[in-house]
């Protein structure tokens, strides 16, 4: 009778931690399913679809491209993946990784009590970019972050040390990134300005983008006439089409004057939808 009660006691026990374990794993399932779900719900139409963006280098002049990024955000312009030269990785960065013009513009605020860049010495040595304070800034921003978290896929080029080419970044740490490709747009002469675009053009070719929006500002348009000519034959040459959306910003007296990102974000507005729309209706009918 003892055994007989013991392997009926031993059945009953087995057969409540089976309904447990089944119910743990019900548990386990449903659980992956809503967050398979929720992924759905949250996946962005940005990542997978044909547009390219690049935001053209001009350091405190790079501020403007917030305006692009509010104007394809209300008319949801497909893109494909963000890229940035010289410091117009900063605002393709921020942007890429929130997909949220507004959390652009409130980073770009927060500049006005923040100072990126070093001392003057009684006038005899100019203020340029602090790199120290440059990095800080990153780091606040994206701390650790890889670029495959991100979500839409962002690159940006930067001059090799040791070799006189152009390479892209597009794999590793945000702010590892940024800093290369924000400096050495600037510091290293082994690289021509052009270069910098045909890395991003051969980029976007390997990943089958045809279609390049380039965000320029007046500072690059002025400084730079004749790599847009030359950028638009070399588009020509790879059978692909470029865009430019041209925002003005004569308004900027000092390339440095990052303290003053409210003026610039609020002086330089104008047209900007009216632009972004145009190329994105010219697209659509491509």
């Amino acid at each position: 009778m003892k055994w007989l009660l013991f392997a009926i006691l031993f059945f009953i026990s087995a057969c409540q931690t089976l309904n447990i374990r089944t119910a743990d794993r019900s548990v386990i399932e449903n659980s992956q399913e809503n967050n398979q779900s929720e992924n759905k719900a949250t996946q962005t139409p940005f990542v997978a679809n044909y547009v390219g963006v690049i935001v053209s280098p001009g350091l405190a002049h790079t501020l403007s491209a917030a305006h692009f990024f509010t104007a394809a955000e209300e008319l949801n312009l497909k893109m494909k993946v963000i890229a940035g030269v010289g410091w117009g990785a900063v605002p393709a960065a921020i942007y890429a990784d929130s997909l949220k013009a507004n959390a652009l513009k409130w980073q770009f605020y927060k500049l006005e009590k923040k100072s990126l860049l070093t001392s003057e010495f009684f006038g005899l040595k100019k203020a340029s970019v602090d790199k120290g304070k440059q990095q800080n800034f990153y780091s606040n921003i994206f701390r650790a972050k890889k670029l495959a978290s991100m979500k839409a896929p962002f690159v940006c080029s930067y001059a090799s040390h040791k070799k006189s080419q152009v390479q892209v970044f597009d794999t590793g740490n945000v702010t590892t990134a940024l800093n290369l490709c924000s400096t050495s747009f600037y510091g290293r002469k082994n690289a021509k300005e052009q270069d910098h675009f045909l890395a991003l053009f051969d980029y976007f070719k390997q990943v089958e983008i045809n279609n390049i929006i380039l965000v320029t500002n007046s500072n690059f348009v002025k400084n730079s006439s004749q790599t847009l000519e030359e950028l638009e034959s070399w588009a020509n040459e790879l059978s692909m089409n470029i865009y430019f959306v041209d925002i003005n910003t004569d308004f900027i007296s000092e390339p440095l004057s990052f303290k003053k990102s409210k003026d610039i974000l609020r002086n330089s507005r104008d047209g900007v939808f009216e632009r972004v729309k145009k190329v994105q209706k010219t697209i659509k009918n491509l």
